[in-house]
């Protein structure tokens, strides 16, 4: 199914609603209840030339044989839609999406429906990772009017680009309670026959609503911060499935965001306590998500969603945004909670990454699809079938002996469907080995040799395709989680590949002028960047430079940032925009203050301040920091379970920045450890620096300028001294400490709060 979440009425509905012009084809489609009786006849039209051939998007090349005539997203379409007086159909999707595959076979390869859309309209198609910022729009519209998004979205705008309908999925034909593409189409075209000032006139109105909707709300000058915690914290308590984890009802969608805040919160857990204590919901979500059939138990990724309440049954596609992510937060698990479960998990996602995706010349690619073919004699994919097994599949991999093991521990059972199923955790590891009268280490040892044959079998079927495209923002998290795996779990693999990524995107997408690329397709054209893409690298260089200690990685940091203020920053008001001004097609332009598919851009922008700051000591990007917060104050106020980590970050932001400077050899054994100590902290709000003599970061933070270098002669760290660690909390700095047990305590004294 197409990506659906249940909403309340907004006010752009209440203010759509309010209006006294009648509400053509908006009102359909929020209802559902208009069902024509047929579709209006179609007149051949001899087709154009589709406009998209040429494009860098492999998603708009994908379209580029179908019958409608798509032209790609451009002042000439908009200026062929004022020429012929018809409205614009535009269609919104992304390579790996399943639902967008399925639209296309059925409607936008039919040569009767491409010939109506070709007469009546003027056919955009915009592919979201190479747009997100056109996707942002219109996703807001059609959750606004309809109560639901995903994609691909659909979308009717005016010559202006003013959405007056909208929808997701749409079948050919009607269905129970459901118009079908062919009758909304037909809906359309009726409306902007017979009332096309009306139409307009709505979507005008929708412009100005949607302006006002993408306002931040106006927050108090005393924003009472335990309240807004509390009301967050009831919010999270109320939608948590203390059965299955995770919050809400199907489909199911990780929440790194929700998991992060409390974990953050987790210090004071409320009297209650319970299953549903901040720390508690946070650790059975991420167990049941490990357990669940999101994660490819065979291969360790994560599809993007669950379909259904118990994370069995996935949406299969498999995003770099989202591994990056997920990798973060089971490494948060295991920081907060030192369970081996959470390491290996997040070791799994990070191997994927590797293995799967990773970009020959560095840096990752964007997605894996959801659809296969079943076997290498079929010619139409399948949804998920690269990842389903039947028990007759498996025991031709494994004995019957060894298979009848594997099933009980992850599935199928033998009265599954031919089709096969997902593999999830049906039993525990002791579980298994109780029921087969082993030892736990020699069902583990058992299970893992099975599951390496299961995965050298899965890699002989056809494997679904990757979409090569390199994002910038996507990568930006992934060094972060290759960073942040480095530091926790040892592995230099995973520093190596975080240092080409960087690499990758210093080379081939940073302009001469030094502004960010959005992304690279093949040899294509560069975009201008946005917020997410300036916030997402610059963070992931931060943290690669707290685990490479490579100050070419924070000068490069700097630069982006300032390149961030000087493109994004809203002088007036304050916070950053999610896109460049100038772009004069986009008809709002959106201040990123929500969590989405990932943190908000301000949110993750006020972080890299508030470390910028500090190591710079620079008060104005303090204070910049500062005018962000007060700019989306409102947000967190008004809802702030949708603004979860700009929450998070006005928290750390408010509380006096500790700053970790270390003196000595970086290849010094000592040294190592006192980074170490740093590094596997239960503390989140720290910043290091390694003070080892090297000019770079001395020409570019006063703080390793202002440390001695541990008995230093000429700059360089004395190899006869230790090395030591200097501690500071705000402006109170603790004695020098060669002691690694007295920096973690320094760092967090209530390290003992969460459990072990």
């Amino acid at each position: 199914m197409p990506i659906e979440r249940p909403r309340k009425p907004s006010l752009l509905q209440l203010m759509i609603a309010s209006s006294s012009r009648p509400r053509i084809g908006i009102a359909w489609l929020v209802a559902a209840a208009v069902i024509l009786a047929g579709l209006a006849p179609t007149v051949a039209a001899e087709r154009g030339g589709n406009g998209l051939a040429d494009s860098p998007s492999p998603y708009l090349r994908d379209h580029a044989d179908d019958p409608v005539d798509w032209q790609p997203w451009g002042p000439e379409a908009f200026d062929a839609a004022r020429r012929r007086g018809q409205p614009v159909f535009l269609s919104i999707g992304f390579s790996s999406c399943h639902w967008c595959h399925v639209m296309a076979r059925e409607s936008f390869r039919d040569p009767e429906t491409a010939a109506y859309l070709n007469e009546h309209f003027v056919c955009i198609k915009v592919d979201r990772d190479e747009r997100p910022d056109v996707d942002q729009i219109y996703m807001t519209f059609v959750q606004a009017t309809t109560g639901r998004g995903g994609w691909p979205l659909s979308v009717w705008l005016t010559p202006d680009g003013e959405p007056f309908a909208g929808g997701t999925y749409f079948a050919t034909a009607d269905r129970p309670g459901r118009p079908g593409f062919r009758t909304v189409l037909a809906e359309v075209v009726e409306a902007w026959t017979t009332d096309r000032a009306g139409v307009v006139a709505s979507g005008r109105e929708t412009r100005a609503a949607l302006t006002n909707l993408f306002a931040a709300p106006v927050g108090t000058d005393e924003s009472d911060s335990a309240g807004v915690h509390a009301r967050a914290l009831e919010t999270l308590r109320a939608e948590f499935d203390s059965r299955n984890g995770g919050f809400g009802g199907p489909p199911k969608f990780p929440r790194p965001a929700a998991v992060e805040f409390l974990f953050h919160v987790a210090g004071a857990p409320p009297a209650d306590g319970g299953d549903r204590a901040p720390a508690a919901m946070a650790v059975a979500t991420l167990r049941a998500m490990a357990a669940g059939g999101i994660r490819d138990q065979l291969g360790g990724g994560f599809h993007r969603y669950a379909t259904d309440a118990a994370w069995r049954e996935p949406h299969f596609e498999q995003l770099l945004v989202d591994q990056a992510q997920l990798a973060m937060t089971y490494l948060r698990g295991f920081q907060a909670t030192n369970d081996a479960a959470f390491a290996a998990t997040a070791r799994g996602l990070l191997d994927a990454a590797l293995r799967d995706l990773a970009a020959p010349g560095g840096g990752f690619h964007a997605a894996i699809d959801a659809d296969s073919l079943p076997n290498s004699t079929a010619t139409e994919p399948e949804e998920g079938a690269f990842y389903r097994w039947t028990r007759d599949q498996i025991e031709q991999v494994l004995d019957a002996e060894r298979a009848a093991r594997f099933c009980d521990r992850y599935g199928p059972e033998a009265t599954e469907a031919i089709r096969g199923s997902v593999l999830f955790e049906r039993h525990t590891l002791a579980e298994t080995a109780a029921a087969f009268g082993l030892s736990v280490t020699e069902a583990a040892t058992e299970l893992e040799h099975s599951r390496r044959l299961l995965v050298a079998a899965r890699d002989d079927r056809p494997r679904p395709a990757v979409d090569a495209t390199l994002i910038t923002a996507s990568n930006g998290l992934m060094i972060s989680a290759l960073a942040r795996g480095y530091q926790l779990l040892g592995d230099p693999a995973y520093l190596d590949a975080a240092d080409a990524a960087a690499d990758r995107m210093h080379r081939d997408l940073v302009s001469p002028d030094g502004s960010l690329g959005h992304a690279r397709q093949g040899d294509g054209p560069l975009r201008g960047g946005f917020a997410d893409d300036y916030a997402f690298l610059i963070r992931g260089l931060l943290d690669l430079y707290e685990a490479s200690f490579d100050p070419d990685r924070l000068a490069q940091a700097v630069a982006l940032q300032d390149r961030q203020d000087a493109l994004l920053w809203d002088d007036e008001a304050g916070g950053y925009f999610a896109a460049p001004a100038g772009d004069s097609l986009l008809i709002v332009r959106p201040k990123p203050d929500r969590d989405e598919a990932v943190p908000s851009a301000n949110a993750v922008s006020l972080a890299n301040l508030r470390r910028l700051a500090v190591i710079l000591d620079e008060p104005a990007r303090f204070e910049r920091a500062e005018r962000l917060v007060a700019a989306l104050r409102g947000r967190i106020d008004q809802t702030p379970t949708a603004a979860l980590a700009l929450l998070v970050e006005r928290d750390r932001l408010a509380l006096p920045a500790t700053h970790v400077v270390i003196a000595g050899r970086r290849s010094a054994p000592d040294t190592a450890a006192l980074v170490e100590a740093v590094w596997k902290s239960r503390a989140t709000n720290w910043i290091l620096l390694l003070a080892d003599g090297d000019e770079r970061l001395a020409q570019l933070s006063p703080l390793a300028r202002l440390v001695p270098q541990a008995g230093a002669a000429g700059g360089k760290p004395d190899p006869e001294k230790p090395a030591q660690a200097f501690v500071c909390t705000g402006e109170t700095c603790h004695p020098p400490t060669n002691d690694p047990a007295e920096v973690r305590r320094l760092l967090d004294p209530e390290a003992a709060r969460l459990p072990e």
